[in-house]
């Protein structure tokens, strides 16, 4: 596909933005329809699992349709989710809206980040991953606070209609600047296969399956933890209107992340810079449940955060760097999908962990699995000396 690079990068700011402002507004929706907790968790769930779903056949879609289709549905489903805000508001259509942007969400993630690897030189893929995905943590610091704020003075029906005008523009200078092509052409290669690519096929690759296992182990580990860190910090005495402050560190250590620790990993090597990442992700953790000092805390939240995130396009770099060009979408299609449900299926895996053992237990536990993150990657680094 012939494309507009900074538009990319900006489609990706507006979808991660738009995606989090969609969380932005559970309070509100929890006010105006008296919704239960639960249904407000249930409600951010709906959002993941359609994530999960759409990401899934993204590569799919790709393969028959192109990118540029792909990546006009994800505008069309976040159309569709701001337009169901200018109807009379109900849970059911709230649902619908979760739902969709869930979908859109999904969808556009693995196809873009192929895009972007494939047009990267070899030794900077990891770089120019972060450099993409720190696009959308903007996007996410930026609407986090801005979208709360415009419906607290405007409504959220004018939200909605600003949001939808922004999509509509989005849509129509895609639809006009952007030539679709099909899956990558496969050159006539005797060794490669015509036959249509499928997930079993790609686990048929051993060094696939290590970075698969490695992705999915490093977002299950630690991808929640923004979650539980309040109720971690309220007990050591910081107060719970200045949580959200701690929080912000972490956010922001994520994008650090995404910029300095791709550049140290296309230099040193993907493999030997994860396993050093997880080591201090796991200490990190775990020494926050031991912090005290506020400054402290705050460093230490700063440092995790790039250790998390950071990792991130460290995987999805050496992913690329195991398939064949052809290969990429559907590759990050399931890595995505897989991912995004091990990361759906830990909130409530660490929230029973910290009923039983308390909040601690829940960053013991993410310590180690942090830690036992480093076995496939571990496996992958020795099967790259033997070459």
């Amino acid at each position: 596909m012939t494309f507009n690079k900074p538009f990319l990068y900006f489609y990706n700011f507006l979808r991660e933005g738009w995606q989090i402002s969609l969380l932005a507004l559970l309070p509100f929706l929890q006010r105006e329809l008296n919704l239960s907790l639960i249904e407000v968790g249930a409600l951010s769930m709906v959002a993941g699992f359609a994530a999960v779903i759409s990401s899934l056949y993204a590569g799919h879609i790709n393969h028959w349709l192109g990118s540029k289709v792909v990546i006009l549905l994800s505008a069309v489903c976040y159309a569709v989710a701001w337009s169901v805000f200018l109807l009379p508001h109900s849970v059911s259509m709230t649902y619908l809206v979760f739902v969709v942007g869930g979908l859109g969400d999904g969808i556009f993630g693995p196809i873009a980040q192929a895009i972007v690897v494939r047009t990267a030189v070899a030794n900077r893929r990891a770089q120019v991953l972060g450099e993409f995905l720190a696009s959308g943590d903007i996007g996410r610091i930026a609407m986090i606070g801005l979208t709360p704020l415009m419906v607290s003075w405007l409504s959220l029906n004018l939200t909605a209609v600003i949001y939808l005008s922004l999509v509509i523009l989005t849509f129509i200078f895609f639809m006009f600047t952007v030539v679709n092509t099909p899956q990558v052409e496969i050159k006539a290669d005797a060794t490669v296969s015509r036959q249509p690519l499928t997930f079993k096929k790609l686990f048929q690759s051993k060094s696939y399956l290590l970075v698969w296992i490695t992705g999915v182990m490093d977002g299950f580990a630690s991808s929640s933890l923004f979650i539980f860190i309040p109720f971690l910090l309220i007990p050591k005495g910081i107060d719970i209107a200045a949580t959200g402050l701690f929080t912000a560190l972490l956010f922001l250590g994520y994008l650090f992340g995404r910029v300095i620790i791709t550049r140290i990993a296309d230099r040193f090597g993907g493999e030997k810079v994860f396993i050093l990442s997880q080591l201090g992700m796991a200490v990190l953790i775990t020494s926050l449940v031991l912090l005290n000092n506020y400054w402290l805390i705050m460093l230490n939240l700063l440092l995790l955060g790039m250790v998390t995130r950071g990792t991130s396009p460290v995987v999805k770099s050496l992913m690329a760097n195991k398939l064949e060009d052809y290969q990429l979408e559907k590759g990050y299609s399931l890595l995505s999908s897989s991912t995004q449900t091990a990361i759906t299926l830990s909130r409530p895996t660490f929230s029973f962990v910290g009923t039983l053992l308390g909040i601690s237990g829940v960053f013991y536990a993410s310590g180690l699995v942090a830690l036992l993150t480093i076995v496939p990657a571990s496996l992958l680094l020795k099967s790259q000396s033997r070459k």
